[in-house]
């Protein structure tokens, strides 16, 4: 697959962050928006890193990813894949056990 786009801005992305933000708002979630550029292995940690603010009392976790992407995958700044398969199992009850059997909702905006 062809990752060799020649910019890393995606036009639009501050349109879509501030309106996911909005509309989850007002679904009453807590929001935290992480702008910047990303590699994937550092977009894997910061996913680590927000499981572990999660507590039980937590009713649903809700994560966005703007980037570019390729089929199957989410590229980070470096161009390198990010399988979407690997997130979904971050995210699965056996991974985060703290959201065991409770909602966790993935949007994503990248070209497949």
């Amino acid at each position: 697959t062809d990752t060799s786009q020649s910019s890393h801005s995606r036009h639009g992305t501050e349109c879509d962050s501030n309106n996911m933000k909005v509309m989850l708002e007002q679904l009453r979630f807590n929001t935290i928006v992480m702008e910047g550029d990303f590699t994937a292995q550092r977009m894997k940690e910061l996913i680590a890193e927000e499981r572990t603010k999660v507590t039980r009392s937590t009713d649903a976790f809700a994560l966005v990813i703007l980037s570019h992407g390729t089929e199957g995958y989410v590229l980070g700044t470096d161009w390198e894949c990010l399988a979407i398969k690997e997130i979904k199992e971050m995210l699965s009850s056996t991974k985060f056990r703290r959201m065991a059997g409770k909602p966790k909702l993935l949007f994503m905006q990248a070209c497949q």
